[in-house]
């Protein structure tokens, strides 16, 4: 795919394109569907194209899709003109508003002036904008991404979101509640306690139209927000309060601990579970390993911890998915709570991951022998360099069983003769001072007493 100078605006494309083929605007309006007059306009930066529309002047020009759909392609909001009037303040924006007959229209990232001001946290010029200049009024695909941003602008303002919170719902389809909007909004709700607003998009729902069998299509209705989704959220922005909140909601209180475990959010986590241990004591000491095995793919280091404290987990289980998505701080950590009877085999399985740190804990809780050492070495990982240089000087030899033995001894080559040319002596330097004559003579002396007394 050709690259995209990312400077120039979707209209410069498309009159460079259009000169190139020597075809008129004119011409452009006929084949793509559109009025003379609203061609004029889009031209000439008034208004904008939609995304099918872009979409066959695309195909008729002969130009790539994505270098038109400029927010599908990732053109730099710092180009944007409302980004730099956003950032310049009020006197900007009033200029910005003087130069265009529309401000209320996406720019060539889709994104609606009225968002670059909730994204600067710039309360007084959002609520400049709220008054109608610079509503999102154009229809675009980020349209209710945008109406949702205008609510989050709200929260944040200490205003009522309750209109846009409507307009959004006429506009919003499966995915528009999505993103790292929907996050923001999430975090706002927390902050404000404004619950209601949850309820209120847990309940709307969306006609989604599918196709049945050729032209034959149905509609069916499907929530904009199911519980278990918005608790994801509500994790992901650390809401406590929400957590509490829509735990009741959710219909599978399991999957709902493993999401929260997952996403590392540990107080949530752990009143999930004090709640569905009220109900069924047995059933939340059961699923505290699966929340274990879910913190330690999420990556969340506390929540694995305090879910194997709680004295509910096979760390052995544990420790061999650690070792297998090679995190060395949780196999170090899981390896203290290995067992004598299970530590040589765990060894075995820290080399072939080859961390060295969890292969050492874990050695010290049985007697190596000989043979264990070279099979550690027979299977570690080749790469592992200093685990298997640490094996080489335990008194473990190559074999033939021994995997990846040209490519292990060349590398601890390698290294051997790396730490010994660091190690061996400096050549002496320019500034190296000749002794003086004088000093030469009590070395000569030196040197004829030391003769005298050898004879």
């Amino acid at each position: 795919m050709p690259i995209v100078n990312e400077t120039q605006t979707v209209v410069e494309r498309i009159k460079k394109r259009l000169v190139e083929r020597t075809v008129s605007a004119e011409q452009l309006a006929e084949r793509v569907g559109m009025r003379y007059d609203a061609m004029l306009s889009a031209l000439a930066g008034k208004t904008v194209f939609d995304a099918p529309t872009l979409k066959r002047i695309a195909a008729y020009l002969g130009m790539e899709e994505e270098s038109l759909i400029a927010f599908e392609s990732g053109t730099k909001e710092e180009d944007s003109p409302y980004y730099k009037a956003v950032k310049g303040g009020m006197l900007a924006v009033k200029r910005l508003e003087s130069e265009r007959d529309q401000v209320n229209i996406p720019d060539n990232t889709g994104k609606y002036l009225i968002e670059y001001a909730v994204d600067a946290r710039d309360n007084k010029l959002f609520e400049y904008m709220l008054s109608g200049c610079a509503l999102p009024l154009y229809p675009s695909p980020t349209k209710a991404r945008a109406l949702l941003k205008i609510a989050v602008g709200c929260l944040r303002a200490k205003l009522n979101p309750e209109n846009y919170m409507e307009t959004f719902f006429g506009e919003a389809k499966t995915d528009s509640f999505t993103g790292a909007v929907a996050e923001e909004f999430f975090a706002e709700v927390e902050k404000t306690g404004k619950t209601d607003l949850v309820d209120r998009l847990l309940a709307h729902k969306v006609a989604v139209t599918e196709k049945v069998f050729g032209p034959i299509k149905k509609t069916r209705s499907e929530s904009l927000l199911t519980p278990e989704r918005a608790l994801v959220l509500a994790a992901k922005v650390r809401g406590e309060r929400l957590a509490g909140y829509l735990l009741p909601k959710t219909a599978d209180r399991k999957a709902s601990c493993y999401a929260l475990a997952e996403t590392g959010f540990l107080k949530g986590l752990v009143s999930a579970l004090s709640a569905l241990k009220r109900d069924d004591e047995l059933l939340a000491a059961a699923i505290e390993q699966k929340c274990a095995l879910a913190a330690l793919r999420g990556g969340s280091l506390e929540t694995l911890k305090a879910m194997t404290e709680r004295g509910n987990t096979d760390p052995v289980e544990l420790l061999l998915l650690a070792l297998s998505l090679k995190n060395e701080e949780a196999a170090d950590y899981l390896a203290t709570f290995a067992k004598e009877v299970n530590a040589e085999r765990l060894a075995l399985r820290a080399a072939e991951s080859g961390i060295l740190s969890t292969f050492v804990i874990l050695e010290k809780k049985f007697a190596p022998t000989a043979q264990f050492y070279n099979a550690a070495l027979a299977i570690s990982c080749p790469a592992a360099t200093e685990l298997n240089l640490y094996l080489c000087s335990k008194g473990a030899l190559f074999t033939k069983e021994t995997q990846g033995a040209v490519q292990k001894a060349n590398r601890l080559t390698e290294r051997l003769l790396a730490q010994a040319y660091a190690t061996q002596i400096a050549p002496p330097q320019d500034n190296f001072t000749q002794p003086t004559p004088a000093n030469e003579g009590e070395l000569n002396l030196a040197n004829e007493e030391a003769s005298y007394g050898s004879n």
